[in-house]
């Protein structure tokens, strides 16, 4: 099984890379996901042939590239170093059009230093597009500062979730009371990633449908002390 994998794999690494031989531009796209014990970077790009065979070939292909770890300190030099690394190991470094990141001052700083490592006429419009801001973490961090508004209750309503999800033992007990109550389970209950504002509106919006069972299963539970309820 692991053999037949590894092959697969072989075979697919092989087809990108003479995929990006044929390629004439590059647009990157770096998605950073931290937590408390380490940052992971991945790296997927949209490749755009336009000449093959001497015909014009409009087309656009997306592929991960790459998915590592990158250790501290999360400064510029170390996330260039992560982008290099890829870059060189695809052979892509003079067909870049674009570099798409979080908005992060150590991402910005990052883009000063490459700039400076090429030559303008590597880059589309001699590198004025060479930055793009994601736009979905541009959003993400407009809801965040709207939910900071209530941000006591999106806790308490995290602390309620995390509670009855964090063992079977406990989702088995929300979820017999959810019965007894006679309110249908369609969708189970679970924590968001608070980096994702959309995680947090799924969490949100599902809760809400079981507000009575949170309340019910919050008696219920005489060992209950973390739990703090929703807000009236």
């Amino acid at each position: 099984m692991s053999g037949q994998i590894d092959s697969n794999f072989e075979d697919d690494v092989d087809f990108v890379k003479s995929t990006t031989n044929e390629v004439q531009s590059v647009s990157n796209t770096v998605d950073e996901t931290q937590n408390q014990r380490k940052r992971t970077s991945r790296a997927w790009d949209h490749f755009t042939r336009q000449k093959i065979d001497g015909k014009i070939i409009a087309s656009v292909s997306c592929q991960i590239l790459s998915f590592k770890y990158v250790p501290c300190p999360h400064d510029a030099p170390t996330l260039l170093e992560a982008l290099r690394s890829y870059l060189n190991d695809w052979k892509i470094e003079d067909k870049i059009s674009t570099v798409t990141l979080e908005n992060y001052n150590a991402n910005d700083a990052m883009i000063d230093i490459l700039k400076g490592q090429f030559e303008p006429g590597n880059f589309i419009l001699k590198k004025r597009l060479l930055h793009v801001r994601c736009c979905a973490h541009i959003l993400n961090l407009i809801v965040k500062e709207g939910l900071s508004v209530i941000g006591d209750s999106v806790d308490k309503i995290r602390n309620s979730v995390a509670y009855w999800s964090g063992t079977p033992k406990r989702h088995e007990k929300f979820e017999d009371t959810t019965r007894q109550l006679g309110v249908p389970y369609t969708k189970k209950i679970s924590v968001d990633c608070v980096t994702r504002w959309n995680s947090t509106f799924l969490m949100l919006s599902t809760a809400l449908s079981y507000k009575t069972v949170f309340e019910r299963a919050r008696l219920r539970e005489l060992r209950l002390s973390c739990v703090l309820g929703f807000i009236p």
